[in-house]
């Protein structure tokens, strides 16, 4: 039986959903089947913002008014999303969203998505996965600082910097996944 995760990361105008919104998502399919794990689909875009960018928010995921100027409006970009999923859902039963701290990025989805009357996927799985939580047990043992995204890369061996992008963040999150499925013995497809 497979079981699909959907790794999904946001970058956002700040921290709070009642005055800032998403200016990216990304989203990446993960298939997990006995003793495999496999990368499916790939779901990515920026999207041009609707409220004020905090500063110090686009200082760390780069958001510039230049950068963002090909953007599609934001409510474009949250339905392009829920087509995404919609397909995804056709293909796998109820995948989980899942990622780092996916509270986070689901508070700023349905708050944007209410705000504009726009569907919710259909088919998305009620079950939440948070990887920060999965890796508490690190933690506890001592073999990461923090549960932060830049501890468990590290912990993971991924080499690089952190771009602080949703789908460089999304890339990540899956391969931390890998590595804690792995740890458990569950290889990478």
């Amino acid at each position: 039986m497979t079981t699909a995760l959907l790794v999904v990361d946001t970058e956002t105008g700040g921290l709070d959903p009642s005055v800032s919104c998403i200016v990216e998502i990304a989203a990446q399919v993960v298939l997990v089947e006995p003793a495999v794990l496999d990368l499916g689909d790939v779901f990515h875009t920026r999207c041009k913002p609707d409220r004020p960018v905090n500063p110090q928010a686009a200082h760390v995921n780069g958001y510039s008014v230049a950068g963002w100027a090909d953007a599609p409006p934001l409510p474009k970009a949250l339905d392009d999303f829920r087509i995404f999923v919609d397909a995804v859902c056709r293909d796998v039963k109820h995948p989980m969203w899942t990622g780092c701290n996916p509270i986070f990025d689901m508070k700023f989805y349905n708050s944007d998505r209410k705000r504009h009357d726009l569907l919710a996927p259909e088919g998305l799985g009620y079950r939440v996965i948070d990887v920060q939580s999965m890796a508490f047990p690190l933690l506890f043992a001592g073999e990461v600082r923090s549960l932060s995204l830049a501890s468990l890369r590290a912990w993971a061996g991924i080499a690089g910097e952190q771009t602080h992008t949703a789908l460089g963040d999304v890339h990540d999150t899956c391969e931390v996944i890998a590595a804690l499925l792995l740890r458990k013995g569950i290889p990478n497809g």
